[in-house]
């Protein structure tokens, strides 16, 4: 250790260098770098010598970003407050890094701001999955929204066409279809808007008879359940009422009927239905297919990698909903997965 250096300097200077990121000061009025931790030159390329010359930080930002970057800056020296900001730099080798920079004030004894001092963290790699899945959002959106359209517009047509369909199975076919290109749309509107949190969020809640969501829940699954062999009951609809988004909780149904229909052979069946507490009523799925393996279970009711999208946005809208998602498997014994949703009382539960 130097003479000169202190062990809590030496701590310091250990702390700093084990972080993945640029620990700097600079001076308040020309912004010059008085110090800057030895992880710039690993980052970005730049010894910590050459962020010292006058004007640094002005020459590698990147000209669209110069401008915003120093007004904001300047903005929180004007406003007397501490800021973060993001914006790009030129690496040494010439490629465009993403820098986010958290900068703090430090104020001499005349409280006047005499120093900058923050930490930049290269969140490049984020940026670059930001814009991959906003550019799959938007192609999703672009490439199924039209044909979907087209479904909806034609189905809606048949279903007000008087004596375009001749009987009441055929009506039914094309209400299951028009239906299931309505979830699809909202699938795609849950994909395209907004955090995850915003789109479960969005919901109309009102009373809603428990034993009709799972009816209009086999009418549609059932279908598909019967083009692969697969028998599709309701073992049991109480006569409660719940408190949802009627059209939330069929997108729900539709993701667990659609992969228990996935993973149960031809000759199989798929049982849905309800319990209900005092508190709350659960809607449950079961099949007699191949089971799940307990470590495969806990990730799919994790919040693990892995989860498909539809299982993930069925969580966000339980939970939006005040309910949870369980599920309950064993291998080659098949599996159940439910959810629950809050009851509303007896006496407060409209009449029919």
């Amino acid at each position: 250790m130097d003479a000169a250096t202190t062990p809590l300097e030496s701590y310091y200077h250990e702390l700093i260098g084990s972080l993945d990121a640029i620990v700097w000061e600079a001076d308040a009025e020309s912004f010059q770098f008085s110090f800057v931790s030895p992880q710039a030159e690993r980052i970005l390329g730049y010894p910590p010598e050459a962020w010292t010359e006058d004007g640094f930080w002005m020459k590698i930002l990147h000209t669209d970003d110069r401008e915003e970057a120093l007004e904001t800056c300047l903005a929180g020296l004007r406003e007397g407050r501490d800021s973060q900001f993001e914006y790009r730099v030129y690496a040494a080798d010439g490629s465009v890094r993403w820098i986010c920079d958290v900068v703090r004030l430090v104020r001499g004894d005349d409280g006047a701001v005499r120093q900058l001092r923050g930490i930049m963290v290269d969140v490049t790699e984020r940026k670059r999955i930001a814009e991959e899945q906003e550019r799959f959002r938007s192609m999703v959106s672009h490439d199924l929204n039209n044909p979907l359209a087209v479904v909806l517009l034609n189905s809606d047509l048949l279903l007000q066409t008087p004596g375009a369909l001749g009987c009441p199975d055929s009506w039914n076919v094309v209400r299951g279809i028009l239906r299931s290109a309505e979830q699809m749309q909202r699938l795609i509107q849950d994909l395209t808007r907004g955090p995850a949190g915003e789109r479960a969020s969005r919901l109309s809640p009102r009373p809603v008879a428990a034993g009709a969501l799972v009816v209009d829940a086999a009418c549609v699954g059932r279908p598909l359940a019967g083009d692969r062999g697969i028998e599709l009951v309701i073992a049991s609809a109480e006569p409660v009422w719940v408190w949802a988004d009627p059209e939330r909780v069929l997108q729900v149904f539709d993701n667990l009927v659609g992969n228990a229909i996935r993973y149960t052979p031809p000759g199989g069946t798929i049982r849905l239905g309800t319990e209900s507490s005092a508190a709350a009523v659960r809607f449950f799925v079961a099949d007699t297919g191949a089971g799940i393996p307990p470590a495969k279970l806990a990730s799919l009711l994790g919040n693990g990698r892995g989860v498909g999208l539809g299982l993930a946005i069925a969580r966000e809208i339980v939970g939006a909903h005040g309910g949870t998602v369980t599920g309950e498997s064993r291998p080659g014994a098949g599996s159940t997965f439910s959810f629950t949703l809050p009851r509303i009382a007896q006496g407060t539960a409209p009449r029919n």
